[in-house]
Parts: C-alpha cells; structure tokens; sequence
C-alpha cells in the first residue's frame, strides 16, 4: 500500500482552501450579476411606468398591460406628483 509523505498534506490543505475560495469567488460574482440585472429590469419597468403615467394612462391599464401591481404604480405616480 502506498502512502503519501506527511508533508504532502499540507500543500493539499492550501490547495483546497484555494479552490473553495475561487468557487466562492465565482459563486459571488453570478449572484451580483444576476442581482443587477434584476436591478436594470425594475429600473427600466418604473421608467417605463412613469413614461404612461406622464401621458396620460390610467394606472389600472398599465397594471393590466405590465402585469405590475396597481399599489406599486399608484405609489409610482405619487411620487410623481410629489417632484412637481
């Protein structure tokens, strides 16, 4: 049976913590990418909501057409009328 030199089993050690970080590391970065792309979409949907409210579209018709719940576009819109 063959064994390997006790001084091998630190190099292993230091190699696993190296590969665990970099999978970590890895992990992290899809999740702030998946994140921020999740952040661009709602951007784009409120900028998209204020847009119909600007011209005139009823809150109920943009609920209905972004399937977006109404309270968030009432909320939308007060925000709105707050700035002017």
């Amino acid at each position: 049976m063959f064994t390997r030199p006790a001084c091998e089993y630190p190099r292993r050690k230091k190699e696993g913590r190296e590969e665990g970080r970099e999978e970590g590391r890895e992990e992290g970065r899809q999740e702030g990418l998946k994140e921020g792309i999740q952040k661009g979409i709602e951007k784009e949907r409120e900028t998209v909501i204020k847009k119909m409210l600007s011209k005139g579209t009823a809150p109920e018709t943009i609920a209905d057409m972004l399937d977006y719940p109404l309270e968030e576009i009432k909320k939308i819109q007060r925000e709105i009328k707050w700035k002017h």
